[in-house]
């Protein structure tokens, strides 16, 4: 085995990009979006994501009609997740930020906590959750339920989405 302090840069850029290999190119995704939230929500949404060797950067519009949110994560590219280093989220004229260290996060508001293990922004679950259900296609049966940490500029928590249904959607390339 070698040191890595003792590698050769075309190394490690290999070692790299063997890492990023089983992560998506870059892609754009665009659909409609139903749901409730104190009454029906209808609207549309935009997931565009980039990788340039071990960094990303994941964007999401959300476009209600009345109120828009854009969410920005950017990090790195692990071997099994991503490690959001900084996340930005702008609703109306409200914008609100983290800043994740390797052991801590700061929060809107200035306070630090800790950093869980493999957690995710609002933005980056959505990419980090698409990898790992690519990898592990048995999380997707009814019945599982799926644990990742979110950090969010108010608050740090484990949320957990419950598989309660499979349902085949039907995509365009446009």
């Amino acid at each position: 085995t070698t040191a890595l302090g003792t590698m050769s840069a075309p190394a490690i850029q290999a070692m790299d990009e063997a890492s990023t290999a089983n992560w998506p190119a870059n892609t754009r995704l665009s659909y409609g979006l139903t749901g409730f939230y104190r009454g029906p929500v209808k609207g549309d949404a935009r997931v565009q994501w980039q990788k340039d060797q071990d960094r990303y950067q994941v964007s999401v519009d959300i476009d209600l009609g009345i109120i828009g949110t854009r969410m920005t994560s950017q990090g790195l590219i692990g071997q099994e997740t991503l490690e959001p280093l900084a996340y930005e989220e702008k609703t109306g004229p409200t914008l609100r930020n983290l800043l994740l260290e390797p052991t801590r996060i700061r929060l809107t508001g200035g306070e630090w906590v800790a950093r869980p293990p493999h957690v995710q922004d609002t933005a980056s679950q959505f990419v980090a959750l698409a990898q790992r259900f690519s990898q592990q296609p048995a999380l997707l049966a009814v019945g599982k339920a799926v644990p990742v940490w979110l950090a969010r500029p108010g608050g740090v928590d484990e949320w957990t989405y419950d598989v309660v249904e499979l349902e085949n959607l039907r995509s365009e390339n446009l």
